[in-house]
């Protein structure tokens, strides 16, 4: 991942949404996915070095663009 790629994880415990952030960066996007799909009670923003936005299915409707950007839901 570049420096500039970015998670962000959304749960009830702040202590265990930012651990999993920080695994998520390094495990890099592709094996974010995967991750998250094996665990659905943790929901997740992906954003990669081209600025592109990757999030959850269960975040949809939980979180809006604000302008031109398009999120691919996974």
């Amino acid at each position: 991942m570049c420096i500039r790629d970015r998670v962000t994880t959304i749960g009830s415990d702040p202590v265990r949404a930012d651990a999993y952030a920080t695994a998520l960066f390094v495990m890099g996007g592709v094996r974010a996915r995967r991750f998250a799909a094996a665990h659905p009670e943790i929901e997740l923003i992906l954003i990669d070095e081209e600025m592109r936005i990757a999030a959850s299915r269960g975040l949809k409707g939980r979180i809006l663009p604000t302008g031109s950007e398009e999120i691919e839901w996974f």
